[in-house]
């Protein structure tokens, strides 16, 4: 009979036991961000004018990664400036007297927060130019030349706040609620070197631009 009592005993001690350490557990908020899975990775195109040494129609597309604050870009920039032939005003004729591309990876911070990010991010590029000449029979020349240069670029995006329902053409959800959408904002882009541009146009993206 002792030998039950002494066992009834330790069997409540180590229950009450059990509940006090449960009792005492908890859960920081602040630490629940670190659970969060999904990777911020995200694509975006953007178009728009720039001026310079070069100037014109600027448009490109990029490649985004990022890691806590830090900001990893690969960037493909088209740059074409055109010069109007003759006087005529209903129907201009124009010829290109420019074509500019660029190949750049860039390094920069970003950050994001409920539906906005901001960024700035300054890189290597390689940049091949094309430079037209017309003669007075309009007989075209041109001259070639590849260059490095330093890149850089400014942007802010708007995105959705939460996981919602992905939508096709922005318009028809499908799906259950996810991470994945687009993004619609303005971006700075411009070169330091050989030829110098700066550029601001509109940015239209899709990805995960944050974490959900």
């Amino acid at each position: 009979m002792k030998i039950s009592f002494l066992y009834l005993f330790l069997v409540l001690g180590s229950a009450g036991s059990a509940q006090e350490i449960k009792d005492t557990i908890t859960v920081n908020p602040d630490t629940l961000h670190e659970w969060k899975t999904n990777p911020i990775v995200f694509a975006d195109v953007f178009f728009g004018g720039a001026f310079g040494h070069s100037s014109g129609l600027v448009a490109g597309f990029s490649g985004n990664y990022q890691y806590k604050s830090h900001l990893f870009t690969a960037r493909y920039t088209v740059l074409w400036e055109y010069q109007r032939v003759g006087r005529v005003i209903v129907l201009p004729v124009y010829r290109t007297t420019e074509e500019l591309e660029e190949f750049a990876l860039l390094y920069g911070y970003r950050t994001a927060k409920d539906y906005s990010a901001y960024s700035f991010s300054v890189g290597a590029s390689v940049v091949h130019r094309d430079m037209y000449g017309y003669d007075n029979e309009g007989v075209q020349s041109k001259i070639s030349h590849t260059r490095f240069s330093i890149p850089f670029e400014v942007s802010v995006k708007w995105f959705k706040k939460e996981k919602s329902p992905y939508h096709v053409y922005c318009v028809l959800p499908v799906g259950p609620p996810t991470g994945l959408g687009h993004s619609f904002g303005f971006k700075v882009v411009g070169n330091v070197g050989a030829t110098t541009f700066i550029g601001l146009g509109i940015t239209w993206g899709w990805g995960w631009h944050k974490q959900y």
